[in-house]
C-alpha cells in the first residue's frame, strides 16, 4: 500500500473520532458519519476524481441535449396572447379554472413577460398569459368611469355635506370646545413659526398673511392643470361616494439659501378601502441598483462622462393619466370661508395622498424613459434603466452611438450617468413633454448630490458613497430607562438602515441584533458598542475606484455561512458582490481591486445540521 493511501486513512480516522469535547470534525462539517468497513478501499486520487467527474459532465450534458430536442420536437403552439399582453392595467379579463372553466371577471395588477398577476378574491396571483383572455362587457352594462358627469337641467339646491366617517378617536369627544380647528405637526408649527420670524425680518417679502400667497399658488396650479375641479355637493349624485379630508401642508423651503413659503395640496386618505381592489405599491430603486451606477461611475467619468440629478417637481399632478375611480374631498380648512357652501374637490388626477398616485407617476416617467430615451428597464429591477443599443445603419447612427445613459429612479429623483449627448437628449424630451423639474445637478468636487437617502461625492478620482444625516439620530439605548425595549427597536432600525446604505461591516452585528425579541442586558451592550461605531464614524462609507471595463473586468462573490452562531442555534449568511480587476501574483496568489455592489447579513431560515449546509445555503443566497 503506498504512503499516501495510508496517510489519507490515517487522518481519515482522526476525523472519525471523537475529540476531547466530544465532537466529531467529519460530523461536525459534512452532517453525516461515514462507516468504514475492511473491505472499504482507499479513496481514489485527485486526478482519477477528476477524469470521473469529466466523464459525468459529458454524459450529463448528451443527456440535457437529447431532452431538449425531444421537447421542442413535442411542443405545439400555443393560444395566442398578444391581445392579453397588449391590455392596460385593471383591465378587465377572464381567467381559465380547470375545475369550472372561465371565472371573471378580474383586473389585472401587472405584467411581467408573459406572467399576467390578477387580483383575485383571496389576494394578486399571477398565472401564464395563455391562461388568462380579455373579457368584453355587453354594450348596455358598460359605463366610463372617466366621462364626465352630466348636471342634471333642472336648478339644483345645494344640500349640507356629510362630514367624511372618521373612526372614533382618543380623547374628547365630537363637540367639545377646546378641539383644535385645524391639525398641524410639529414640524409645521415650527415652519409657521418661521416663516413669521422672516416675514419680521424682512427676508420674505410676499404680500398677504403667512402662506395666504403659496396656498393660491398651490390650488391655481392645480386647477390649470386640470388636477381637480370644483363641484357643488349634489345628492343624487354623490351620495353614494365617500368623501375624504383634505389639508394644505404648508413648509418653508430653502432654509439655509433663499427661504420661501411652499404649500401642497394632500388628500387624507386614511381608511381607503377602496384602494383594496387597485395596484398602489409603485417600484423604487433597489439599493444594488443604485450601487451598480456608483460601481461604473469612476470609470465612465475618465470617459468624459457625468453624473446627473434630476429632481420632478410636484410629480404625481404631473401624471398624464386619470384616475380610474371617483374621489371626492372636502375644502381644506383655509379655504372653506372662500368658496360656496356646500363646494367639493372632485379629483381627476393623480394628488398626493391617493394611494395608487405612485403607480400613475411612476407609469408616466417610467414610459417617458422608454420610449422618448430609447430605454430598456434591467432583468431585476424595473427603476434601473440602460440605453438600448444601436442596430440602426443610417447616417444617424454614429450621432446616436454617443448616446450612451444609466438611469436610477426614485419617484421624483432620478439619477444619471451618462455621455453629453444622452444628458442633451435628456433635457431636450423633458421640455418637450413639459415636467415641470428644478435645473439638474451635477456632481463635481464642489457639489454633491443627495439621492436616496445617501450623500454623492467625488475627488475626480473616485466616488464616495456615504449616509445623508440618519447618522446624527443615532442615540444610544439607556439601559436602566423603563422604554429600553421601544429604545432598542428604534436605534437598532435605525442603525441598519445606514448599514445597508453604505456600511456592511455593522450589517452582521445589527442583524443579530434584530433577533432579540426580548433584549436583554447583554443584548443591549452589544447594540450601544456597534451605535457608538456608528456615531464615531459618520463619515465612513463605501469608496468607488476606477475599474479598467477593457481588462479582464469580473463580477466575484464572496459568500460565508457561520455555523450555529445565533443565540438560538440558526447559522448566520452572508455575502458581498463585488465588480472588480484580478491580478496574479508571483506566489501563486492574486489581488483585487474594484467596488462593492451588494452586501447581506441575514439569519438563514433552514436548519443546518452541519457546516457543510450552512456554507451551501450561504452560496444559494448569494
Amino acid at each position: 500500500m503506498p504512503d499516501e493511501a495510508i496517510l489519507q486513512m490515517a487522518v481519515k480516522a482522526v476525523n472519525d473520532t471523537a475529540g476531547p469535547e466530544g465532537l466529531v470534525p467529519t460530523l461536525l462539517v459534512f452532517g453525516a458519519y461515514p462507516r468504514m468497513t475492511t473491505e472499504s478501499p482507499p479513496s481514489p486520487s485527485m486526478i482519477k476524481r477528476s477524469e470521473a467527474i469529466q466523464k459525468a459532465t459529458k454524459a450529463l450534458r448528451k443527456l440535457t441535449a437529447e431532452r431538449q430536442i425531444a421537447d421542442a420536437l413535442n411542443t405545439r403552439n400555443g393560444p395566442a396572447t398578444a391581445d392579453t399582453l397588449a391590455l392596460p392595467l385593471q383591465s378587465e379579463v377572464l381567467v381559465w379554472r380547470e375545475s369550472d372553466g372561465w371565472n371573471g371577471p378580474y383586473k389585472i395588477a401587472s405584467i411581467d413577460g408573459h406572467n399576467v398577476t390578477v387580483d383575485m378574491v383571496n389576494g394578486p396571483t399571477a398565472f401564464r398569459s395563455t391562461v388568462v383572455k380579455p373579457y368584453y362587457r355587453p354594450d348596455h352594462l358598460w359605463t366610463d368611469p372617466d366621462a364626465p358627469h352630466t348636471p342634471p337641467a333642472e336648478v339644483t339646491v345645494p344640500v349640507p355635506v356629510p362630514s367624511a366617517a372618521q373612526p372614533r378617536k382618543r380623547g374628547r369627544p365630537p363637540g367639545s370646545k377646546n378641539k383644535a380647528n385645524t391639525y398641524m405637526t410639529r414640524k409645521e408649527e415650527n415652519d409657521l413659526e418661521l416663516a413669521i420670524k422672516l416675514r419680521n425680518d424682512r427676508v420674505i417679502t410676499t404680500p398677504g398673511a403667512p402662506f395666504e400667497a403659496s396656498d393660491d399658488q398651490e390650488i391655481s396650479d392645480l386647477v390649470g392643470r386640470g388636477v381637480f375641479k370644483f363641484e357643488l355637493y349634489d345628492e343624487e349624485a354623490h351620495g353614494g361616494i365617500r368623501i375624504f379630508k383634505s389639508r394644505l401642508v404648508r413648509e418653508v423651503k430653502g432654509k439655509t439659501t433663499k427661504p420661501y413659503e411652499k404649500s401642497r395640496l394632500v388628500i387624507q386618505g386614511y381608511q381607503d378601502h377602496g384602494k383594496e381592489a387597485i395596484l398602489t405599491q409603485s417600484p423604487t430603486i433597489q439599493r444594488c441598483s443604485q450601487r451598480v451606477i456608483m460601481a461604473l461611475a469612476p470609470a465612465l467619468l475618465q470617459r468624459g462622462m457625468t453624473i446627473e440629478l434630476r429632481d420632478i417637481t410636484q410629480a404625481y399632478p404631473q401624471a398624464q393619466t386619470n384616475l380610474k375611480r371617483t374621489i371626492l374631498a372636502h375644502l381644506p380648512t383655509e379655504l372653506v370661508s372662500r368658496y360656496p357652501e356646500g363646494t367639493l374637490l372632485h379629483v381627476i388626477k393623480p394628488l398626493y395622498g391617493i394611494a395608487e398616485a405612485g403607480v400613475h407617476w411612476w407609469t408616466t416617467y417610467h414610459g417617458h424613459h422608454c420610449k422618448e430615451l430609447n430605454m430598456s428597464t434591467s432583468t431585476y429591477d424595473p427603476c434601473l434603466l440602460v440605453t438600448n443599443a444601436v442596430t440602426n445603419t443610417d447616417a444617424d447612427a454614429d450621432a446616436d452611438a454617443d448616446v450612451f445613459g444609466l438611469v436610477g429612479m426614485q419617484t421624483d429623483n432620478t439619477l444619471m450617468l451618462g455621455t453629453a449627448t444622452f444628458s442633451s437628449l435628456e433635457e431636450k424630451k423633458l421640455e418637450i413633454a413639459q415636467f415641470r423639474s428644478k435645473p439638474k445637478t451635477v456632481l463635481t468636487p464642489d457639489t454633491q448630490l443627495d439621492f436616496n437617502g445617501c450623500t454623492l461625492t467625488t475627488d475626480e478620482a473616485t466616488v464616495n458613497l456615504t449616509q445623508k444625516g440618519q447618522g446624527g439620530k443615532i442615540k444610544l439605548v439607556d439601559i436602566r430607562a423603563s422604554d429600553r425595549a421601544q429604545q432598542y427597536t428604534e436605534q437598532r432600525a435605525r442603525g441598519a438602515y445606514i448599514a445597508s446604505t453604505c456600511q456592511p461591516e455593522a450589517s452582521f452585528d445589527l442583524s443579530v441584533a434584530a433577533q432579540a425579541q426580548k433584549p436583554s442586558e447583554e443584548d443591549i451592550k452589544a447594540l450601544n458598542k456597534r451605535l457608538r461605531w456608528q456615531m464615531e464614524n459618520l463619515d465612513r462609507g463605501l469608496c468607488y475606484v476606477p475599474v479598467n471595463m477593457d481588462d479582464d473586468a469580473k463580477l466575484m462573490v464572496f459568500v460565508d455561512g457561520s455555523f450555529a452562531n445565533n443565540s438560538d442555534l440558526s447559522s448566520q449568511l452572508g455575502f458581498i458582490l463585488m465588480l472588480v480587476n484580478e491580478s496574479t501574483n508571483a506566489e501563486s496568489t492574486f489581488t483585487i481591486r474594484g467596488n462593492v455592489i451588494h452586501y447581506s447579513s441575514t439569519k438563514c431560515k433552514r436548519v443546518t445540521r452541519s457546516v457543510l449546509a450552512s456554507e451551501i445555503y450561504g452560496m444559494v443566497n448569494g
